[in-house]
């Protein structure tokens, strides 16, 4: 599980800035209940970033936002590489298309709801 989440994270946050179109097309497409699972992991992962840049969050916090979010990542199918791919892909799709105010409405709006959803009704996938 450590090789999982130190890679996830290296991915993830390296990723960001390097993630490309050949890369995408490498990428699993998540669709339905998978594709809400990415989304909410995305969101978790992006607001651990911002609240620590706006020096809200320590670096505890955000190692712990950071693994919850890749915690929900290992419940999807696909590889690894896959998953970090296709996270990767949706954080940056997030903060391309949100300003952020729009994000923290929009996390605000859907983070109880994911939690919900994903970790306390005890989603069945592994």
């Amino acid at each position: 599980m450590k090789k999982f989440v130190k890679s996830a994270l290296i991915g993830g946050l390296i990723g960001l800035m390097s993630f490309t179109a050949a890369q995408a097309k490498n990428a699993i497409t998540y669709d339905g209940r998978d594709a809400q699972l990415l989304h909410c992991a995305a969101l978790h992962g992006i607001a651990a970033q911002v609240l620590q840049a706006a020096g809200e969050a320590d670096q505890d916090d955000l190692a712990f936002a950071q693994f919850y979010a890749f915690m929900l990542l290992r419940k999807l199918p696909g590889t690894e590489k896959q998953q970090v791919q296709a996270y990767t892909q949706r954080m940056q799709k997030i903060m391309k298309t949100r300003s952020l105010g729009d994000f923290i409405d929009e996390y605000d709006e859907t983070s109880k709801w994911c939690i919900r959803e994903f970790v306390r009704n005890g989603d069945d996938r592994p």
